[in-house]
């Protein structure tokens, strides 16, 4: 991942313009003016994901506008998802508005004008996709562009969820995962977008099938803690067969089981190495993750981690963490 730390003075003849074309790369092209005279500054955060970009994005207060002009002169034909951050931003065409609250959404086309008003310290996160990957017809999805969708619950928190997580744990990928993980985040908007449409068995098969994973997957996390959590309480839940459930796992080469075991063990091993939770017994460590017999958990630990949970305790305390490094580029001239 690419990140940009940006901050330039606005002399007059300087303009926007070393900005506007970091900003241009990251979202769709627009016109931008800003009554801060004191300078410009940004922080742009870019995960290229096959054909999807993903970008964390923090501005000043600012208009923005994308015009006719604009469109003529270049239209990528690409869908922009933007998942509100922190502060608040209103969009508007036509007489249509949004206005849009932290984890609150808005759907914008590349192929029709706006007007987007960002007030100070906004951020967000925004998602550019070509349009074809949407498996919804351009007259259907066009129905929900430039409105406000929710995105604290059901559905729409697992897309913020998502794509907020693609930013921040961008390190722990690897070049091979990038395609999958561009398609998971298309499947899931577009069943967030059909969910909103009541169009959710026009979707194809495949994006049926790993939007409802992303949201089994979530639900088990949300419940680690629960010793009862269970594939039969995870199908229910999600209104499906514990059959129809194990046949989803096994096209992961994974079990129901095996799944929760191993979410369940990375909590305790975060935890186990999380100093102010030194003092912190193992035993009440396991039962906080969902490990009701502490024979077992040790079991299970060593046998994924060759120590156990003591030793791993005790390692980390002697090697501290390990932390990977990040580059950031810094872009601009301070005067």
């Amino acid at each position: 991942m690419e990140t940009v730390d940006v901050t330039w003075p606005l002399a007059e003849d300087e303009g926007f313009s070393p900005w506007l074309e970091r900003l241009s790369q990251t979202t769709l092209p627009v016109k931008v003016r800003s009554d801060d005279t004191a300078g410009i500054r940004a922080r742009i955060q870019t995960l290229q994901l096959g054909e999807i970009r993903v970008s964390s994005v923090a501005l000043p207060a600012l208009e923005a506008q994308r015009t006719p002009q604009l469109i003529r002169r270049n239209d990528p034909e690409l869908f922009e998802l933007l998942v509100q951050d922190h502060g608040s931003a209103q969009y508007s065409r036509h007489g249509l508005t949004a206005a849009t609250e932290p984890s609150d959404m808005v759907l914008l086309d590349s192929s029709h004008p706006f007007h987007n008003h960002v007030g100070d310290g906004g951020a967000g996160t925004v998602v550019l996709f070509p349009r074809t990957l949407l498996p919804l017809p351009d007259s259907a999805a066009g129905k929900l562009v430039m409105t406000a969708l929710p995105g604290r619950e059901g559905i729409g928190a697992l897309v913020t969820s998502h794509v907020r997580h693609l930013i921040k744990y961008s390190d722990r990928y690897l070049p091979a995962d990038a395609a999958r993980l561009g398609t998971v985040t298309v499947d899931l908007i577009a069943a967030m977008l059909a969910h909103h449409l009541d169009q959710g068995k026009a979707l194809p098969e495949d994006t049926r099938r790993h939007a409802l994973l992303a949201q089994i997957h979530a639900f088990i996390d949300r419940h680690l803690s629960d010793p009862e959590l269970s594939p039969q309480t995870i199908a229910a839940a999600h209104h499906i067969s514990p059959r129809s459930l194990h046949r989803l796992f096994q096209a992961q080469d994974t079990t129901v089981t095996g799944r929760i075991r191993a979410r369940r063990l990375e909590r305790c091993k975060r935890d186990l190495s999380d100093p102010q939770l030194a003092g912190q017994p193992i035993n009440v460590i396991a039962a906080r993750w969902g490990f009701t017999h502490a024979a077992h958990f040790t079991r299970a630990f060593r046998s994924t981690y060759g120590l156990t949970p003591n030793e791993y305790r005790r390692q980390h305390r002697t090697t501290g963490p390990v932390t990977s490094g990040r580059t950031v580029k810094q872009v601009g001239t301070d005067r």
